[in-house]
């Protein structure tokens, strides 16, 4: 059999063009999250959150760990302060997700 130039020529530019156009087509790559998944302002927030935690452990025991006394016993005042430690943990740990879901929106895709 013989070959033809002409379609020699044209099949060897064909496979040239496909192979440009592999070479030339973008890699598609996961989209990355912004960076940081926390602002300042959500990581100042988070640290208030365990501390607010820890605070509330320790008012929670304030009778048997501080006072040094046998048993807990938990007056209106202790109460009181169990109830704002535990606010302070609710809003602390509210506005670290506000932050947080802020910050992935504000990503660019």
């Amino acid at each position: 059999m013989e070959s033809c130039p002409s379609c020699d020529s044209a099949l060897e530019r064909m496979v040239d063009e496909s192979v440009e156009e592999e070479m030339t087509t973008p890699v598609v790559t996961a989209p990355s999250t912004g960076g940081r998944p926390l602002s300042i302002i959500g990581i100042a927030f988070a640290v208030l959150a365990a501390v607010a935690v820890v605070g509330l452990v320790l008012v929670l025991n304030y009778d048997t760990w501080i006072a040094g006394e046998d048993e807990s016993n938990i007056g209106d005042t202790q109460m009181t302060y169990v109830y704002l430690a535990a606010a302070a943990v609710v809003v602390c740990v509210a506005l670290v997700a506000w932050d947080w879901i802020r910050s992935r929106r504000a990503a660019p895709a």
